[in-house]
């Protein structure tokens, strides 16, 4: 079915050194406009000199003015990626990918750039020159970047766009919970599938109203909460003892969102869509639940 939606265009900015991830970051562009295109009514698309410069004369010999003119100034947002070096030099700047982004600045918000460094090891032909001269800059980098895959992308692809429309730090909303979430936890009870840790991580769940989870540093205070609840009734520690895989468990089945993320794009917390709160909440007196939170009393 049609719909209206705004076009954004994304420019790719980066050196010769990461053609492969260039590619790899239009397919993401395009994943990111299957999932969340029709939701959101915005459509992005990639932008890359190679396709979307058109021949032309610059009467000051400034080949890089002209992509400038051509492409740079009319993006909505710019995805810089660099791994063993800077790229060729400019009359200008240090690189074309540098005076793309630095351009990019003059004429936008800052916020709408994503800079990332591929981590992968450098090749034994690698320019050690280069190294260091991409070591500086990113030393340099008045901002926050991040490592470099594609899943990250298409996440701070989704904040970015939500951002915009808004004007808050936006993560997956309600609407897109709903319509992504096919899994009933009541049917999946019936059926049998969950994990025991996972039915008891239900009944913290209904007992405490907690809606957020967090992961690497955060998940220190998430476990103690569990841990906490499950000293208190006297429950055995199944759910903060397997806490990690019933995350992943939850997280799989959409039953939680991913809401933050450190400076690299790695997921610090999750949070409850409240769909699936108020489906948790709506269980009532569950004899499934209320069976296993019995059976796995402390004697």
């Amino acid at each position: 079915m049609s719909f209206n939606a705004t076009v954004l265009k994304v420019l790719i900015a980066s050196p010769s050194d990461v053609l492969n991830e260039r590619d790899e970051i239009e397919r993401a562009i395009f994943e990111w406009n299957l999932q969340y295109a029709d939701t959101l009514n915005k459509i992005l698309l990639p932008i890359r000199w190679e396709s979307a410069v058109t021949p032309s004369y610059s009467e000051k010999n400034d080949p890089q003015e002209i992509i400038n003119e051509q492409i740079v100034k009319d993006c909505d947002y710019v995805i810089g990626v660099f791994w063993t070096k800077l790229g060729t030099p400019t009359k200008h700047s240090k690189s074309g990918t540098i005076e793309e982004i630095s351009k990019f600045i003059e004429n936008k918000q800052s916020n709408e750039i994503m800079v990332y460094f591929k981590k992968e090891a450098f090749p034994q032909e690698s320019d050690l020159e280069e190294i260091q001269k991409l070591k500086e800059y990113k030393q340099a980098f008045s901002g926050i970047y991040s490592d470099y895959n594609k899943e990250s992308i298409i996440k701070h692809l989704y904040s970015k766009v939500r951002s915009l429309e808004d004007g808050s730090k936006a993560t997956l909303t309600e609407e897109i919970a709903e319509k992504i979430n096919g899994n009933s936890i009541e049917a999946l009870l019936k059926k049998e599938i969950l994990s025991p840790e996972d039915i008891l991580m239900l009944k913290f769940i209904k007992d405490s109203g907690q809606k957020k989870f967090g992961v690497r540093w955060k998940q220190e205070k998430s476990v103690d909460e569990i841990t906490a609840w499950e000293e208190k009734n006297k429950v055995k520690p199944i759910v903060s003892t397997h806490y990690e895989k019933v995350i992943g468990n939850f997280s799989d089945r959409k039953f939680m969102l991913e809401d933050e993320y450190t400076s690299y794009g790695n997921v610090r917390q999750y949070q409850i869509p409240l769909k699936v709160f108020e489906e948790i909440e709506q269980l009532g007196n569950c004899g499934q639940i209320n069976e296993m939170f019995e059976k796995h009393l402390k004697c």
